[in-house]
């Protein structure tokens, strides 16, 4: 396995290991929801679901759309 020049052989495997799990639909929904709960006011500098209470997140369409788009932009990266 050839490494790149940012990661080294094994940090590679580790990361095409992990990608799958990354790219997976509940991954940045669940990504988003712990950020917010550890971070509150990140959750403020998003109109569409700034002030949409914690517990009611994930059913928000707003705020899925936000996390799918976020894993969208990450796996195209």
């Amino acid at each position: 396995m050839k490494s790149s020049r940012f990661l080294n052989e094994s940090q590679t495997a580790l990361e095409k290991q992990s990608w799958p799990m990354i790219v997976s639909n509940g991954f940045w929904t669940s990504f988003c929801t712990n950020l917010f709960k550890r971070s509150p006011s990140y959750q403020l500098k998003f109109d569409r679901f700034s002030h949409v209470p914690f517990e009611e997140l994930e059913s928000n369409v707003h705020f899925l759309a936000h996390s799918f788009r976020t894993g969208f932009a990450f796996n195209a990266a």
